[in-house]
């Protein structure tokens, strides 16, 4: 059974480029902090990272020690942490490091960190050919000055030269060089001469911003106390300044104390009595401490703190400052810092920089005036400035700019599926000098863009010339492959199909796509199709083959007669170590990516199912198209006005290959497809010509897996194997066609057909240009999607209103509950329904729609419907599939909005036989936060999710029409559905079983039965023990998770920490990140969602456990949960006691003896689990005890 992964982080804003996950590793000796802030940079900035590039990106972080707890701190933080094996023969950790770890022998970029760092950076990207960026973190020059030398024989100064060289050294071979903080991108790039060093400033530490510093009773405090963090050498200590601020101290009496964290181990008492003997500062007034690595020991530290101090003498950043900030704590900062430059553009920043170099009194004199302040008015300031910090430098910010850097690094290079074909100059002989000696070229000179040696080419005289002297060998061969380039351009315009080269011919045969060629010694970028392909370019080039069809197809005539040249003889080279990372990129995803699982007409779990599809598709192939070169042909059937618009859009959008004619009276008719059962749909028409196949309609990736790429559909960074990031801008700029088809194959970026256009998308600009597009041409082609919308609560409401707002939707409403129908119909009738939709920061807006049928007859809601969508209580499902099952048609796709744990277990329990007929998709949640404000006529969203998990089950009978595509139309641009993985990972990411039971736990387990005088708020009042417990039992479900991994050997890894979740979903509605309780506390969809309470016969509040916090979400959400656990064989301590604290609530018994029973989970409708098979598909019981065996 396979699975398809689709990223959709798509937007109509931003498209992604990707053209695959690009595998990011950083290096570094460990995760924890105890070598210093270099480790804490790497940990900080790769989660951040991680955080920011999902869907794009996967982080590693690669160590040479790492513990249980290292590693689950990395998992939780979206970070795949890899420790090194042990190199026989050597116990230095840094020769680990050199080797590429089997779990990652082919990363795309490494980065290293400094002199001890980068040397394994550079091994690594020597044995993989991956990109490699350095980061540099303190200017040795610099440091030399200040350091105490320890042995007369050691000049400081000349040993920390010595380093700086080995710094430069790193920085002039790795790929790119990135600075921490400006005032070392300053200093390195004045070292590295034409190398651009990028920045990156460090955000604030989530983990650190949550304490408060009121935690101490300042009331009994009466001594103020400054800390200095670092972890100093002897010889580091003076460089480091703590002298200047002792001097401070020690001048200021009694009531001031100096703690400094930082002494190695057994260095204590060495460490004191330097500070004695170098500093005016008592004994009394100072406390040493050994360098503290542990979090929730520096947090504790920053409490105990009134200020803290960096009084550097230099420093290339001083990252404990932004710890500090963080925390929550004022500090002062000498201005020889990093830190110190970038807090000028921090609002308030001069105000914390000690401007006098080396001046006690200037920082005495600062010092005292923050100990006048009364440490609520130093707190408040402290806080008020981290926020001003976190405006000026967020990591988002920092990683988005990170991220840009590594794409267009990306680009440079030829992706996993491509490889240079180099050619030089070898041998020359000019007409004027016959008997020269020939002159080798052993190194190519700079390159130079095509288009922009064709116009310095053009502007150099034909001429005759008299070739003498070495300079004017190499100018003539730089001027023969400026030719060259020439004439490739000139003749072989699309005009001129007859004058096609040989060589184009031959990339034709091969089915090698020319992705780009830059000259100075020629290099030719082409990409493979296959891995047959790949091995038959390599038998070629290792044959000679290759290098005699370039020989005689790029040195012609006229290149000799214009050059004044006898003979040119030319040297091709094909990298073997490109081959075999090409080869291997093929062997790892060629069989998974050839015909992409989630176009959805391609079912590799059923091979029968796929060729009943087949035997439904008409598939004719013309002879014309049989010798055809790579062409991308657009046209339009019906309109042909519009047809020839759309053609000469895409036209300024994909530029046609030089092989292509543009001759559109001259297309081949290729292989023509026609869906069955489509004839009333005016289809737009795709031609995408490889080898003579023209594939057009739907079925375009099934007939031909390796056509859109040979025609142009190259993924142009779109992540291969995904939905195209540009068809989804499409959908969200306003594509309007009902029946967009999001289709893939291996390489191809995919097709969208909307109304009358059928577009592949194959670069980010796309996106935009075909918005505006689909929308103009869409008009009445498509048939009308036609939605029914199970239920009559808030969701319902909201999406009633959404969908049918949406162009060439019918929309129906069907509920079963008492008056429900006749309400909401009445009431529609003289009102349209309004759906007012919140948004962060701004005014809402307000969506109003009328055309809604609302009625209780099952029969008359299932006419003729597409999507059959379940937006109501898990309770309920039975009774509305039962009601719906005599009315159930095959093809129709059935979609819990979220169905809960156990949702397709339902289906199928409730309608047999037709189940197997239809597709059935379930998410994780709801797609909003939203309540009804008057019933039938508005509704209030209060926040939308960005991303929605989901995933989707298959039937026999092909849909209607596109589920994913057209619900993602129907919701609108967000938010977005990302369906994926396995329907298990959806059952284990219902996070309301979890989040809802957990709340109500921690704020209703110690409840004494007093009544209430308001209901509490139910997210925004989280309390930090609720927070903790919800936080331990999200962990058990991601062990869960990895026991169904391991059990069903599916990829699950949408399924995270409840926190990660939050990130996710919520994104920028969330104000305070850090921690999981500020996440949800300062979530603005919560704030003003209150716990459910009900009166009693007083007229007094108590809470109501009735609600469907528990009615719904124990019996349908966590039991289910929990018996995956024991299915699994997982042990759920925490779990466990939330489901024995709910059923006592209840009155039920779900678990005894840390066992589900069967009883009251059936009574409540919910299936009990049994067991996992080896293909990954569940048992089940249902109410009368029948066995149910669902595939998923």
């Amino acid at each position: 059974m396979a699975c398809s992964s689709v990223s959709t982080a798509a937007s109509s804003e931003e498209v992604k480029k990707e053209q695959r996950l690009i595998d990011v590793m950083f290096l570094c000796d460990e995760w924890k902090s105890s070598k210093g802030g270099l480790s804490t940079f790497n940990r900080e900035f790769a989660m951040n990272l991680a955080e920011t590039t999902t869907g794009s990106m996967k982080i590693h972080c690669y160590v040479s020690q790492s513990d249980d707890r290292d590693r689950e701190d990395a998992k939780q933080h979206g970070v795949n942490l890899i420790t090194a094996e042990a190199v026989p023969g050597s116990r230095d950790y840094l020769d680990w490091l050199k080797v590429p770890p089997p779990e990652l022998q082919h990363p795309h970029v490494v980065i290293g960190h400094g002199r001890k760092l980068g040397t394994p950076a550079y091994h690594i990207q020597r044995a993989t050919s991956c990109k490699w960026i350095q980061f540099v973190h303190v200017f040795c020059e610099d440091l030399g000055k200040y350091k105490n030398t320890t042995t007369a024989a050691t000049d400081t100064i000349e040993e920390n030269e010595e380093k700086h060289k080995m710094e430069i050294e790193l920085c002039r071979a790795a790929d790119a060089v990135v600075a921490v903080g400006s005032r070392l991108q300053e200093k390195y790039s004045r070292s590295l001469l034409n190398v651009k060093v990028e920045i990156i400033t460090p955000g604030i530490f989530g983990n650190f911003s949550n304490e408060s510093k009121l935690a101490v009773d300042r009331s009994v405090v009466k001594k103020f106390n400054l800390f200095m963090f670092g972890r100093a050498t002897l010889e580091d200590l003076s460089l480091k300044g703590y002298d200047i601020v002792a001097n401070a101290i020690g001048s200021l009496g009694k009531n001031f104390q100096l703690t400094f964290v930082g002494s190695s181990p057994g260095e204590h008492r060495k460490v004191e009595q330097w500070f004695l003997d170098n500093t005016c500062i008592n004994r009394n007034q100072l406390t040493i401490r050994g360098y503290c690595s542990k979090q929730e020991e520096l947090k504790m530290m920053f409490c105990q703190s009134d200020l803290v101090a960096l009084p550097s003498r230099t420093e290339g950043f001083g990252l404990v400052s932004v710890e500090a900030i963080s925390a929550g704590v004022p500090i002062l900062v000498s201005d020889e810092s990093g830190i110190a430059e970038a807090l000028q553009k921090v609002k308030g920043g001069k105000a914390v920089i000690v401007g006098s170099d080396e001046d006690a009194d200037e920082w005495a004199r600062r010092i005292r005036a923050i100990s006048e302040e009364s440490a609520e008015v130093r707190e408040a300031n402290a806080l008020k400035f981290r926020e001003n910090y976190r405006k000026a430098f967020s990591w988002r910010t920092e990683c988005e700019k990170f991220k840009g850097m590594l794409e267009r690094l990306m680009q440079k290079a030829p992706a996993d599926d491509e490889v240079n074909i180099i050619t030089e100059v070898e041998d020359l002989k000019p007409t004027e000098s016959i008997n020269q000696s020939t002159t080798s070229i052993s190194e190519p000179v700079a390159c130079q863009r095509a288009d922009d040696q064709r116009a310095s080419a053009k502007s150099t005289s034909m001429g005759g010339a008299s070739h003498t002297g070495k300079e004017d060998i190499q100018a003539l061969k730089e001027r023969a492959f400026s030719l060259i380039v020439v004439n490739y351009l000139e003749t072989t315009p699309p005009q001129c199909s007859d004058e096609r080269n040989k060589f184009m011919e031959y990339l034709e045969k091969m089915q090698l796509i020319m992705k780009g060629f830059r000259s100075g010694s020629l290099v030719i970028t082409v990409k493979c199709e296959s891995l047959q392909i790949l091995d038959e370019l390599w038998k070629d080039y290792s044959s000679g083959h290759l290098g005699e069809v370039i020989q005689n197809c790029l040195v012609t005539e006229k290149i000799l007669k214009e050059l004044n040249l006898v003979e040119m003889k030319l040297k091709t080279t094909l990298d073997k170590e490109e081959y075999n990372t090409c080869k291997v990129y093929f062997e790892r995803v060629g069989c998974r990516d050839a015909l992409s699982a989630q176009s959805y007409f391609i079912n590799t779990e059923d091979e029968a199912q796929l060729e009943r599809w087949k035997q439904n598709t008409e598939v004719v192939e013309s002879e014309k198209g049989k010798s055809t070169s790579p062409i991308l042909e657009m046209s339009s059937i019906g309109d042909e006005k519009e047809g020839e618009e759309l053609q000469e859009t895409i036209k300024g959008i994909f530029p046609l290959p030089p092989s292509v004619s543009s001759d559109t009276n001259d297309k081949p008719e290729g292989i023509s497809m026609k869906l069955q059962g489509t004839d009333g749909v005016n289809w737009g028409r795709v031609a995408a010509v490889t080898g003579g196949a023209v594939v057009t309609g739907a079925a375009a990736v099934v007939a031909a897996p390796g056509v859109l790429g040979a025609a142009g559909f190259t993924a142009g960074g779109v992540a291969a194997g995904s939905i195209a990031a540009a068809a989804q801008s499409a959908i969200y700029g306003g594509f309007t066609g009902g029946v967009f088809s999001l289709l893939q194959s291996a390489g191809a970026a995919g097709i969208g057909l909307a109304g009358n256009a059928a577009i592949g998308a194959a670069g980010a600009s796309v996106g935009g240009a075909l918005s505006d597009l689909g929308a103009r041409l869409y008009g009445s082609r498509v048939k009308t999607i036609k939605l029914l919308i199970c239920g009559g609560g808030s969701d319902a409401h909201a999406f009633a209103g959404i969908a049918s707002s949406q162009k060439e939707t019918e929309v129906r409403v069907l509920t079963l509950y008492q008056d429900e129908a006749e309400r909401w119909s009445s009431a529609m009738q003289t009102q349209d329904l309004e759906i007012k939709v919140h948004h962060k920061g701004q005014e809402p807006t307000f969506i109003k729609s009328k055309s809604v049928s609302i009625t209780k007859n099952p029969d008359e809601a299932l006419r003729d419907i597409d999507f059959v969508v379940f937006v109501l209580p898990a309770f309920a499902h039975e009774d509305y599939l039962i009601a719906l099952k005599p009315y159930i048609n095959p093809g129709m796709t059935l979609i819990g909005f979220p169905g809960g744990p156990g949702f397709e277990f339902q289906v199928h329990y409730a309608l047999d036989e037709a189940a197997q007929q239809c597709t059935i998709l379930n998410f994780e949640s709801s797609p909003w936060i939203c309540r009804t404000t008057e019933f039938g006529v508005k509704c209030e969203v209060l926040g939308t999710k960005k991303i929605l998990f989901g995933a989707i089950k298959r039937g026999s009978e092909k849909p209607k029409k596109d589920p994913v595509s057209n619900l993602q139309y129907l919701l609108g641009p967000l938010p977005v559905l990302d369906v994926s993985g396995h329907m298990l990972g959806v059952q284990l990411m219902s996070v309301n079983a979890y989040l809802h039971t957990s709340i109500m736990y921690g704020q209703w387990k110690d409840w004494d039965g007093d009544t209430l005088d308001e209901p509490p708020l139910f997210y925004c009042g989280l309390t930090e023990v609720a927070a903790t417990f919800l936080s331990s039992v999200s962990e058990e479900i991601v062990k869960i998770k990895e026991a169904v991994e391991i059990k069903t050997r599916e990829e699950m890894s949408k399924v995270v920490h409840i926190h990660m979740w939050h990130l996710r979903r919520y994104g920028d509605d969330i104000v305070d990140r850090s921690t999981l309780k500020t996440a949800i506390q300062t979530n603005a969809a919560y704030q003003t969602i209150q716990h459910p309470v009900k009166k009693d016969r007083d007229g007094k509040l108590r809470p109501d456990f009735t609600c469907r916090y528990l009615t719904e979400d124990v019996p349908y959400g966590l039991v289910v949960i929990r018996g995956i656990a024991e299915i699994v064989g997982l042990h759920t301590p925490n779990i466990d006691n939330l489901l024995r604290w709910c059923q006592q609530k209840m009155g039920k018994e779900y678990l005894v003896n840390s066992k589900v029973i069967v009883s009251d989970v059936n009574q409540d409708g919910s299936l009990e689990i049994l067991a996992i098979d080896n293909s990954g598909n569940i048992a089940c019981m249902d109410l009368n005890g029948k066995l149910v065996s669902v595939a998923i």
